[in-house]
């Protein structure tokens, strides 16, 4: 059996695994892209990626995401977190003012 999360270390060069000449801000593109958004995406919202400096990404939540009380909550529990596991652990999210 195949553990999808695995997948997702590999494909978006998470700790431990070979990132080959990808730069940071392709793994962080990628990885919102194929895994981030999907997930939002099928709950009505959506994410923006606004830019990434260093190791800050900031994106903007939109669709039903945007005005949802959880919303900080999908920031920090979501999407730092994911990107924290599968890209670099010290990335930081922050939300662009809307």
């Amino acid at each position: 059996m195949t553990d999808r999360a695995g997948e997702g270390a590999r494909g978006c060069g998470g700790a431990g695994e070979g990132s080959g000449d990808r730069s940071f801000e392709d793994k962080v593109r990628d990885a919102i892209a194929t895994r981030v958004r999907p997930m939002l995406v099928a709950d009505g919202g959506d994410i923006e990626i606004v830019g990434i400096s260093g190791k800050t990404v900031t994106v903007r939540l939109r669709g039903a995401c945007c005005g949802c009380p959880h919303a900080a909550m999908t920031l920090k529990r979501g999407v730092e977190e994911f990107l924290r596991h599968y890209v670099d652990r010290d990335i930081l999210v922050e939300n662009a003012a809307p």
